[in-house]
């Protein structure tokens, strides 16, 4: 990541009034794609580049504001301003949610995979410390691009106990289409984690996950199950993935996947990417 005072880009920024911090930091990734049944390809996910400016307040709060760029053209989303101080952190724009702001502990291979009830962006959210434990709230407007077909509300809870971290919370759609409970728990000793996850739609539909690494100096080695069952209690989503990712330094990571489900879409991936 590289840092640089505003004074040094003032050519290609407006000098703000007050003095602030400028971080610029990218994310590109590469991959080469082999599914079951289908032809080779090789894909990315496009050259993302963030500007995050940050200053201090009178109040002695700080605030930040940052702005994702694909450099393909465009905005890449989750453009937000950011107040924290005190133990509270209010943030403003697009947003992760209460919910998206604590699952996904067993989302862990590097492409494919991911728990389905992990929540959505938000328009606003505050988290505040209570102990040990932090406490989520967020809301979003129908009108808002992120906010569905209605508005929605959630709240989440993560905290220690003892070697591991559990959280729970919930997300309520003005609709009453998609309100979900999840909760899950992590543990990590020595190299090794541990993740499950479970959610239960007020549908009568649920979802699992699980996953396991374990990491041995620059080498991170893992799998995760997900499934999802409808209000019948069928399979709607049953994946497994196991991976392997190699910390070259620098930024750049290495890594080979095989991605296998019920549904005729197995993929085997080998990726490069490079976060600076």
């Amino acid at each position: 990541m590289k840092k640089i005072i505003a004074a040094a880009v003032a050519t290609a920024f407006i000098a703000p009034a007050f003095a602030a911090d400028i971080t610029i930091s990218g994310d590109v990734e590469f991959q080469y794609r082999a599914p079951d049944g289908a032809d080779n390809s090789i894909a990315h996910d496009g050259v993302i580049m963030t500007v995050e400016a940050s200053s201090e307040l009178d109040n002695g709060w700080t605030v930040s504001a940052d702005r994702p760029f694909e450099l393909s053209g465009g905005s890449d989303g989750g453009e937000s301003i950011k107040l924290s101080g005190n133990g509270v952190t209010i943030d403003f724009g697009d947003v992760s949610g209460a919910l998206d702001a604590v699952g996904d502990y067993s989302d862990v291979a590097p492409e494919k995979g991911g728990f389905s009830a992990d929540g959505n962006d938000a328009g606003l959210s505050v988290s505040t410390a209570i102990g040990a434990a932090t406490l989520n709230v967020s809301h979003s407007p129908k009108g808002a691009s992120h906010g569905g077909t209605a508005d929605f509300n959630a709240y989440s809870i993560k905290m220690p106990v003892g070697p591991a971290e559990v959280y729970v919370g919930s997300e309520t759609h003005g609709d009453d289409t998609k309100d979900v409970l999840a909760y899950g728990a992590k543990a990590s000793f020595g190299g090794a984690m541990v993740a499950a996850e479970y959610a239960d739609y007020d549908s009568g539909a649920s979802s699992t996950g699980l996953a396991i690494t374990y990491k041995m100096g620059s080498m991170t080695v893992g799998a995760e199950s997900q499934s999802t069952e409808d209000a019948a209690g069928a399979d709607t989503k049953d994946l497994t993935v196991m991976f392997a990712k190699y910390s070259l330094g620098g930024g750049v990571t290495a890594y080979v996947e095989s991605a296998t489900d019920d549904y005729g879409t197995d993929q085997n991936t080998l990726g490069l990417s490079y976060k600076f």
